[in-house]
């Protein structure tokens, strides 16, 4: 696996600009944005000074000195208003008088509300020689009669060249696609006059980003820089939307280079600038410089309170720089355990772990450098994926509720130390990445149960209870997501080619990611969420998902390929990793009539057959007709939890699994229907044991309701309709929506079925 990790790095800093990594320095001398409704925007270095605007225009200036910055005085900029958000700040090249001590200031407004009746304006400001105010002494506005952007146009100066670059979006402007727009002028002179209009006629350059370079990416910019010919745009607001990622673009060659700042820094992004040789980055919390030295860092993986596979050979990574030592020490057999930074600065140490137990603690030192992961327990880890219903938390959503919420968050203290939850929430990204931001281990209890997925916490509980060892619950679903961002282009292609149009197969690799939307293109969220935990030793999977892909005929050959590509990531070469996935449960989806769902349940229990060591639980009886997430989540993880206890664990409760039609007997207007595996029994969860669902057809393939009884023995169902003299097919339950409630004696609902292979209508 250390092959696997390092390659990866590799392909990572091939994607970066010199690898460099953010450093933070601390939080600003500026205005407390808290208090007031100030947030940090724009900045600029010129000699040593700097300035760091707020939004609305307030202006701090700093005295620099290496890594010191010493506040030299603060003022309201001439242009101070309630919509100049000052996005960015530039330095320009003339000075208004030879005495000013800064050269002319230009201020993005940026804000999607107009100002005077124009948005998008630029503000140049003379900083006084004192450095206590600023008057304004020109506008400069573009006349955006092509409609070029959408929003937020940000300009900035290439001193150098004495050029001028205006930088922006598309979207909100008529365009479906977040493109990226990018013009260019000659720098205006002072002496041009109070206010300048520049005309698309007078650019030198005005093109799309995404027109000239392959490089697809979906920001919105905040701050600007050019160096070199090189266009340095901070992007992010720390958000699963919006990831912090400084993009590099080649302003000669016309390519893209990135640096992933979301493992060091957090919050939102503004604007970056350089000073002595380096480059520094101010965010809303602070300033961050950028640093070539790979800092040591142990994977967001592993944290405090965090929960070690039980009797495994366990990896510990993370990163340090090239050739650096690394000795990882565990306290539960006074061991250490050493490896070397390789020359991409990845390092892994597999480290043995005993029987459940703990509280352990772990130290990881790396040159003069120490960690130690403290309350370390070591249990049964299982990794849970999907959407909604597998993101659902135990409080449930709003206007939504799970069964149960108040006695499971009342009583989770008692767990505390039994079940510890890992929720990845990091954004969907194109490029591979290392690293979890922003996320580690914490107890289950309290306010941190609440937010766990419902079914992840009801299973991780009562399998506590039944091993007696602590669990590991890893939560990493995404509410609306499709399958494919879980799996990378390579096996999607594998699972698709020549199992479907070359115009479907297209069409699913091309799909992108639209802002604010659940991720639906292809390897976003195994680049972002996936990768960066795979080999974190686990005993399986857990899945809930297939609501975003309802009408996909092909979605086993989806599951079959990702749960391949998932095996192979943690090292599982010889498939023994236990799969459970759950089925989609009865709702309406437009029309409870319809077919769609039974279909694509159908589907769903195929890949059962592909799929070695995969289970499912069924949610036939379980399902609500108006809303998509059921509130019985406590079902769906019992049968996870029979699942576990008798294939996983080899200790049986109760007879896990759903009973399954054996065989169908049709005879003048009666049709009788064989089960397997039906534990003690068939019934229905009605208290007159009524048994719903059923539904009849003749030649005409024209279904009508039909009553169903349970023969003595629990084996067999009789089904009749006197609406369908001669029956050839019977169907159960196979709509969006019905009210079937067929049950094993153990409350497992039955899958829905059909005895004909009739096409979908």
């Amino acid at each position: 696996m250390k092959r696997f990790y390092c390659f990866l790095f590799a392909l990572l800093c091939c994607l970066t600009l010199s690898a460099q990594y953010a450093r933070y320095l601390g939080p600003m001398q500026g205005m407390n944005h808290k208090q007031h409704g100030y947030s940090y925007q724009g900045i600029d270095i010129y000699g040593n000074y700097m300035v760091s605007c707020q939004n609305q225009g307030a202006a701090t200036i700093y005295k620099l000195s290496k890594d010191s910055f010493t506040k030299v005085s603060q003022f309201k900029l001439a242009t101070f208003n309630d919509v100049n958000h000052a996005n960015v700040a530039s330095f320009g090249v003339e000075k208004v008088s030879s005495s000013d001590p800064l050269p002319a200031l230009y201020v993005s407004q940026c804000h999607k509300k107009p100002y005077d009746g124009r948005k998008d304006l630029l503000f140049v400001e003379r900083i006084a020689p004192d450095m206590q105010s600023s008057t304004l002494v020109q506008t400069i506005f573009y006349d955006d009669v092509n409609k070029d952007f959408g929003y937020a146009l940000q300009w900035v100066i290439d001193r150098s060249n004495k050029m001028l670059y205006g930088y922006g979006n598309t979207i909100n402007n008529d365009d479906p696609e977040n493109r990226h727009r990018i013009i260019k002028f000659r720098l205006p002179k002072l002496s041009a006059g109070a206010e300048v209009v520049l005309k698309p006629e007078d650019a030198l350059e005005n093109y799309l980003i995404e027109e000239v370079s392959d490089f697809r990416f979906n920001p919105v910019g905040q701050g600007l820089y050019i160096k070199n010919n090189q266009l340095y745009m901070p992007t992010g607001v720390g958000t699963d939307n919006h990831p912090s990622i400084l993009y590099v673009w080649d302003l000669k060659k016309k390519s893209m280079k990135t640096i992933d700042l979301v493992q060091s820094t957090s919050g939102e992004l503004e604007d970056i600038s350089c000073y002595n040789g380096k480059m520094y980055v101010q965010g809303q919390d602070g300033l961050f410089v950028l640093s070539d030295k790979i800092p040591f860092k142990i994977s967001s993986a592993f944290s405090d309170h965090m929960v070690l596979q039980r009797n495994a050979q366990v990896p510990v990574w993370g990163w340090a720089q090239p050739g650096t030592s690394v000795k990882v020490t565990t306290y539960w057999n006074e061991k250490s355990y050493t490896a070397s930074a390789d020359k991409s600065g990845c390092w892994k140490v597999v480290v043995p772990t005993p029987d459940a137990g703990g509280p352990y603690d772990i130290q990881v030192n790396a040159g003069t450098e120490e960690r130690i992961l403290t309350d370390v327990l070591i249990g049964e880890v299982w990794i849970f994926a999907g959407q909604s219903n597998m993101d659902m938390p135990v409080k449930g959503y709003k206007m939504q509720k799970t069964e149960g919420l108040v006695d499971e968050v009342m009583g989770s203290a008692l767990y505390a130390d039994k079940v510890r939850i890992l929720r990845v929430k990091r954004p969907a990204t194109v490029t591979p990445m290392l690293d979890l931001p922003l996320c580690s281990w914490v107890k289950g209890s309290g306010e941190n149960v609440a937010n766990c997925s419902a079914i992840a916490w009801h299973f991780a509980k009562n399998l506590s209870d039944q091993l007696h060892v602590p669990v590991g619950i890893i939560e990493n679903a995404w509410g609306g997501c499709s399958i494919a961002p879980y799996m990378t282009e390579e096996y999607v292609v594998n699972a698709l080619t020549d199992n479907v149009s070359e115009e479907k197969l297209r069409a699913v690799l091309e799909r992108k990611n639209v802002k604010k939307k659940a991720p639906r293109q292809v390897a976003t969220i195994w680049n972002s969420r996936m990768l960066p935990l795979a080999g974190y030793a686990a005993k399986g999977f857990i899945w809930y998902q297939g609501e975003s892909n309802l009408g996909d005929r092909y979605y086993d050959l989806m599951q079959t390929a990702m749960v391949k590509q998932w095996r192979k990531a943690w090292g599982d070469a010889d498939n023994k990793m236990p799969f459970m996935f759950t089925t989609l449960a009865p709702y309406k989806s437009g029309d409870s009539k319809a077919t769609k769902r039974a279909f694509f349940v159908e589907n769903q229990l195929r890949s059962l057959k592909f799929i070695p060591n995969a289970y499912a639980a069924v949610t036939e009886s379980i399902g609500d007709e108006q809303c998509i997430h059921p509130a019985k989540k406590k079902e769906v993880a019992y049968q996870f939890l029979l699942y576990a206890m008798e294939k996983v664990y080899q200790q049986p409760i109760l007879p896990s699994g759903y009973a399954v039609p054996a065989s169908y007997e049709f005879k003048d207007s009666l049709v009788t229907i064989k089960f397997d595996n039906v534990a003690m029994g068939l019934g229905s969860v009605s208290e007159n044991g009524c048994v719903k669902g059923f539904e009849l057809a003749g030649e005409n393939q024209v279904f009508y309701p039909a009553e169903a009884q349970v023969e003595r023995g629990g084996e067999t169902i009789k089904v009749q309709s006197p609406q369908v003299p001669a029956p050839v097919s019977v169907r159960y339950n196979f709509h969006n929506y019905s009210d079937g409630n067929l049950e094993n004696s153990f409350g497992v609902p039955v899958p829905c079925f059909r005895s004909d292979n009739w096409a979908e209508k």
